[in-house]
């Protein structure tokens, strides 16, 4: 049992527990079943002695994620890590439910998501992108979204309904909020729906330590 690889697996299922509302048994166990194995673009920072936090930066500035995620204008590269399991999940759902139909993956056009601990944003502006104009986007987290994320959705045409809420979405007024713009949205549409969000996302983490296992531990914790 190794906590790291416990942990960034809670991470992944933290995007299906919640979120969506049909299937959900099925699709927990197919990622159950399947994420074990894969190689996932995934990192913490791990606060050690001086010497441990030169080689990490030294390996995190060669990382071609953080690259990547630098020249497209990303707070992290974590987009990325969001962007493989949106993929993956899309061609589980294809190939284990058996729909030769299905197109894309969890998150879809029109879809209301709400992105807990989002900051500094990375998520929610891969799920801006991919939900589209006819879509609501709840980011909440106790810190303040990166600028250059926020702005990036507020120019977008194509982007959806944005909300950003900073405050802690264990509080009862915090959830209000969520529920009200939620509210909001569906008492505008013309179909029967469900009230509710078609997917919760998170990648939160705890403070780090520098325990591994403390680490690993207090994030399991948070959901």
């Amino acid at each position: 049992f190794e906590e790291t690889k416990c942990s960034r697996f809670q991470e992944i299922m933290n995007v299906f527990v919640s979120g969506l509302k049909a299937n959900n048994d099925v699709l927990i166990k197919i990622m159950r079943s399947s994420l074990p194995g894969m190689k996932m673009s995934t990192g913490a920072i791990s606060k050690g002695h001086k010497g441990s936090s030169r080689n990490w930066i030294s390996r995190h500035n060669k990382d071609p994620y953080v690259k990547k995620a630098r020249a497209q204008g990303s707070p992290s590269r974590a987009i990325f890590k969001l962007e493989q399991i949106d993929t993956t999940a899309g061609q589980l759902i294809k190939k284990k439910l058996e729909l030769p139909n299905h197109r894309g993956g969890i998150l879809k056009s029109g879809n209301t998501v709400i992105d807990l601990g989002a900051a500094p944003g990375g998520w929610s502006k891969y799920a801006a992108r991919k939900i589209k104009s006819n879509g609501l986007l709840i980011s909440v987290d106790l810190l303040p979204l990166d600028d250059g994320v926020v702005n990036a959705i507020d120019r977008d045409s194509s982007s959806p309904q944005f909300f950003e809420l900073q405050g802690d979405f264990t509080k009862l007024h915090v959830r209000n909020d969520i529920l009200d713009l939620i509210q909001e949205k569906n008492s505008k549409l013309k179909d029967s729906r469900a009230f509710g969000a078609d997917c919760v996302i998170s990648d939160m983490a705890a403070n780090f330590t520098g325990d591994q296992s403390t680490d690993a531990l207090r994030t399991m914790n948070l959901c």
